[in-house]
């Protein structure tokens, strides 16, 4: 995780639950979660806030931070289309008309 994203989530965290952020526990947070993935991390700040009661302990956002890469896993990957076959629609829509009696 980039350290800019990191202070940006402590100084949202502090905001949040209205709690100071002394250097050293700042530093310990670093030292535990700086080797995660900065959007993920950020997913699981705002989910803290969100939902928890309490500024969060380092197990509590690394447990959300893992939460939140099970729901990326679990989205299927975008696929291309299959290629349209545009004679088959228009025929499709000459059917629709036909069947409806409309007329161009």
């Amino acid at each position: 995780m980039e350290q800019r994203t990191f202070q940006q989530a402590m100084t949202y965290l502090a905001a949040a639950y209205s709690v100071e952020m002394p250097k050293e526990k700042a530093a310990v947070y670093w030292d535990q979660l700086g080797n995660l993935e900065d959007e993920p991390f950020w997913v699981a700040v705002k989910v803290a806030v969100g939902n928890d009661e309490w500024m969060p302990s380092v197990a509590r956002l690394r447990e959300l931070y893992r939460e939140e890469l099970r729901r990326r896993r679990q989205q299927p990957a975008l696929t291309r289309p299959e290629p349209v076959d545009r004679e088959q629609g228009r025929e499709y829509i000459r059917h629709i008309r036909d069947v409806l009696g409309i007329r161009r």
